[in-house]
């Protein structure tokens, strides 16, 4: 049945499949496409279709193929951690508190809005900026023992007092 294939992919996938044929038709070399297609007993699975165009000896399509991979478990993993992600990020961008996550070199890695705000930094500023940037030496050598005791041990610190730089210069305690 020539349109068995079209009739398996959903609705609101079908035009993405067909631009993805037409454009191997018009001898345009094409990506793996993911999509959804409709088994036969109703079940919705993601797949990677990845064509493989076969040519005659004058590099004219002749035919194409689709190598079909079944990739619902990997879609449903990435659409269940970004749904984690955004969840995450709504509630910090929700608190007041200032969070923020430091690689072992005490580099920014993440951070919420409120952070941003007590340092005086825009966000594209404060991304992988050093402790050292923001804070003063003291808090900056306390900072780096902590860190090595929670590497050394596993175990949290004592919640300490920071203080900090904010871009203005002015200092603050945190």
């Amino acid at each position: 049945e020539p349109y068995l294939w079209i009739r398996m992919v959903p609705e609101e996938d079908q035009n993405a499949v067909r631009e993805h044929a037409a454009a191997l038709l018009c001898g345009k070399e094409a990506e793996p496409l993911e999509h959804r297609i409709v088994r036969k007993d109703g079940v919705v699975r993601w797949v990677r279709n990845t064509p493989v165009s076969h040519r005659d000896a004058h590099g004219r399509l002749v035919s194409y193929a689709g190598l079909i991979r079944d990739i619902t478990e990997r879609r449903e993993a990435e659409d269940a951690l970004r749904q984690s992600e955004e969840k995450y990020r709504t509630i910090l961008e929700s608190i007041r508190d200032g969070f923020f996550q430091l690689d072992d070199n005490g580099n920014f890695t993440f951070f919420n809005e409120a952070m941003c705000e007590i340092l005086g930094y825009p966000a594209a500023e404060l991304l992988g900026m050093n402790i050292e940037g923001y804070t003063t030496p003291e808090t900056t050598r306390r900072v780096f023992n902590d860190l090595r005791e929670v590497f050394r041990t596993g175990q949290q610190t004592p919640i300490m007092d920071w203080e900090l730089v904010r871009k203005d210069g002015r200092r603050c305690i945190v």
